[in-house]
């Protein structure tokens, strides 16, 4: 919950900042002053003094997405960036932002305000000021070559890893298939700009609870990924780059769930980080318990033809198999079903107390969509489960259900592997 909270004012606040990974001109069109006036000696001795003079004190409201700087430190930052005025142009590009209010108040902090607004990029020591005067004075902008500065901000975006190594070694396969997913997202949507490698900086459990028949621990995860240029990278929502010039925020699944964990049926999954939504505690852990275990129960249906079909007026038919007794089986859903695939099932090995089998492809749907159930002829043999299904899910992970009946009613059920 306090995660979902950081996460909402980061964003927030990025947005407020006008973005990273944006050229200046166009990112900052609503607070970008008006051109240096051309006298420059009334235009930059006023935004530098101000700098000389700012103490402590002055500073009221100092925001950035991480807000790990004092007004100490700043201050004091300010007063020796001061001497350093002009040299470089400013970095086209800017990564990271401050914005420091000298007047305004707890009640609400506006553009009438004097003001502080930092920017930097990756070109060391070179810092973009933007004075604001408030009440309607006129802004000033100034190039600073201070490495103090430069590093005070751009330190404010360090990552601070917190990885639980246990849990990183038991749970290593899953979250590494969930980073490979990502990378290949990026390498699909981005081309050349796609992310080249990552790294895991979050995996720490934050929370556990149960609906009566399973029991769900909750893990906040996260990872950052490297990029050839991240000038090329297409910058979106949330995303932004990190003091180490890595690129946080593309993960938007930053809960890792274990259903029954350490039980032979633990399964995973990813969820969004707002599932803790709601206006009291009560009402946070009710939306995301129930988030789980919707994740959780299987989003295709299983029928007996014979039970389906006469409710059906239109579906597609695919044969499986016919070297046995040929039965009936119709799959459905309320929603479409992405890269939707009939799979036959052969057992392999245990692994522990994990069956391990091996998949192959029979038949292939770009997705099961609700207006169109998909029939299939096939055969059961023995006890052993030889017929799946699997999609992807809204998280882009593939989730894979064997098909089995009761021994008990000859209902038909979906079991995940």
């Amino acid at each position: 919950m306090k995660r979902a909270f950081s996460l909402i004012l980061a964003l927030c606040l990025l947005l407020v900042l006008a973005g990273c990974g944006t050229h200046y001109e166009s990112a900052n069109a609503e607070t970008a002053p008006p051109a240096t006036p051309s006298a420059e000696a009334t235009a930059k001795p006023t935004i530098v003094a101000r700098m000389e003079s700012v103490r402590p004190e002055d500073l009221k409201y100092i925001t950035a997405p991480f807000d790990r700087v004092t007004a100490g430190e700043l201050s004091a930052a300010l007063n020796g960036a001061a001497a350093h005025a002009g040299g470089e142009a400013p970095d086209p590009y800017f990564y990271y932002s401050l914005e420091a209010y000298l007047s305004g108040g707890p009640e609400g902090w506006s553009s009438e305000d004097e003001r502080f607004i930092l920017y930097a990029g990756l070109t060391e020591k070179l810092v973009d000021v933007l004075y604001v005067p408030g009440h309607g004075g006129e802004g000033q902008r100034m190039t600073f070559t201070d490495e103090t500065l430069y590093r005070l901000i751009r330190s404010n975006y360090r990552t601070e890893a917190d990885v639980d190594q246990t849990a990183l070694e038991r749970f290593r396969p899953i979250l590494e298939l969930r980073a490979e997913t990502l990378l290949g997202n990026s390498n699909a949507a981005y081309g050349a700009a796609g992310f080249t490698g990552y790294e895991i900086t979050q995996l720490r459990g934050c929370d556990s609870c149960q609906d009566g028949e399973h029991s769900y621990t909750v893990y906040d995860w996260d990872l950052h990924f490297t990029a050839e240029d991240v000038n090329s990278v297409p910058w979106a929502g949330g995303m932004y780059l990190d003091a180490e010039g890595r690129v946080g925020g593309y993960e938007q699944y930053t809960y890792f769930v274990v259903q029954d964990e350490g039980t032979p049926r633990e399964l995973y999954r990813f969820l969004p980080w707002d599932i803790y939504a709601g206006e009291t505690e009560e009402l946070q852990r009710q939306s995301a318990l129930d988030a789980m275990e919707r994740a959780f129960r299987p989003e295709v249906r299983v029928q007996w033809g014979d039970d389906a079909l006469p409710e059906l007026k239109s579906y597609d038919v695919f044969v499986a198999r016919t070297d046995g007794p040929v039965v009936q089986l119709v799959f459905s859903a309320d929603r479409p079903l992405q890269n939707f695939q009939v799979l036959s099932m052969f057992f392999k090995e245990m692994d522990g107390s994990r069956p391990v089998y091996q998949m192959d492809t029979l038949y292939r749907l770009d997705a099961l969509t609700p207006g169109k159930p998909l029939l299939v002829e096939t055969v059961f043999i023995g006890d052993i489960p030889n017929n799946a299904v699997s999609y992807v899910d809204d998280s882009d992970m593939t989730r894979v259900y064997a098909v089995e009946q009761s021994g008990e009613d000859g209902s038909l059920k979906l079991i995940e592997i």
